[in-house]
């Protein structure tokens, strides 16, 4: 099945690569149950404006691709792509930190035992808990 979180995820760590840097994380929101795949969620990022149209390209080169990996277990998988209103960013070091961490987790994170008991603990919360990042206090003390 496809995790939304691990998806999302990807599609920013590979975009954020082909804009060198330049991608800006604005939230992610994804995963509603502690005890269940994600199934939907949603990004918002921002990208400088000569960049737009290659990444709403990237984006459905990307939804394509993924559609063709998971097309036996999810068979009606939407995707979408709009513009947003300016919004305050996450700090860059933070975001990639996050960014990173979320592409090279694997999950589920409780079978992993050779992450540290704390940093299981945290990562089983980034895996399993909404993704709603209004605030970066407690994102920054877990990725630094």
């Amino acid at each position: 099945r496809a995790n939304a979180i691990k998806v999302l995820a990807r599609f920013l760590f590979l975009e954020n690569e082909k804009l060198n840097g330049e991608l800006r994380l604005v939230s992610f929101n994804s995963g509603k149950m502690h005890n269940a795949i994600p199934r939907d969620g949603k990004i918002v990022f921002a990208v400088k404006n000569e960049a737009k149209e290659q990444v709403r390209a990237d984006w459905n080169i990307f939804a394509s691709e993924v559609e063709d990996e998971f097309h036996v277990t999810e068979q009606a998988m939407l995707f979408n792509m709009g513009s947003a209103d300016a919004a305050p960013v996450i700090e860059k070091a933070v975001a990639d930190k996050f960014i990173m961490a979320l592409q090279a987790v694997r999950l589920p994170l409780v079978r992993t035992r050779r992450l540290p008991k704390w940093l299981r603990h945290q990562a089983m919360w980034l895996a399993l808990s909404p993704m709603r990042i209004a605030s970066t206090s407690w994102l920054r003390n877990a990725v630094m």
